[in-house]
């Protein structure tokens, strides 16, 4: 019920900035189970349409909804599917950004983790600890690949 309340204590542009991240996130889900990784790739790269009357939010406002809802989209809330959604959201408003894959080892076990680079420097969804040796080419990762690794949230 808490939820709820604080769900409709929100501003009007607030609550549709966090069912557009909520779709995101719900279609990212999708994309992630039924394209490849190549055009997965494809299309988070793909230059979007500018949308000057939402480009009034923040990066961190994207983010901080994009996290919310990569929490109660079903499905498996992961980097990856955070990190298509917010780039597909960046696109569309208008915010230059890069998707970065990485991978860090630790012992016997490889991590991969995604997360999105902006051009002043700004990374979203980058954990603090551990450091991350970013992939240049994520063409070469297959699904099957991907599903091998083990993946942190």
């Amino acid at each position: 019920m808490n939820r709820w309340r604080n769900l409709f204590a929100l501003p009007s542009g607030e609550i549709r900035l966090l069912a557009t991240a909520t779709a995101a996130v719900l279609m990212s889900e999708i994309v992630l189970r039924i394209l490849p990784a190549v055009a997965v790739r494809r299309l988070v790269q793909r230059k979007g349409a500018h949308h000057s009357d939402k480009a009034r939010c923040t990066p961190e406002q994207l983010a901080r909804f994009v996290e919310i809802a990569n929490r109660y989209v079903p499905g498996t809330p992961s980097c990856l599917r955070r990190t298509v959604a917010l780039s597909y959201l960046f696109r569309r408003h208008g915010l230059p950004a890069t998707f970065s894959i990485g991978v860090h080892r630790e012992k016997d076990t490889l991590y991969a983790h995604a997360w999105i680079q902006t051009d002043n420097g700004a990374a979203y969804g980058l954990p603090d600890e551990p450091t991350y040796s970013l992939l240049s080419h994520p063409t070469t990762v297959s699904r099957g690949h991907v599903a091998s690794v083990a993946r942190e949230p």
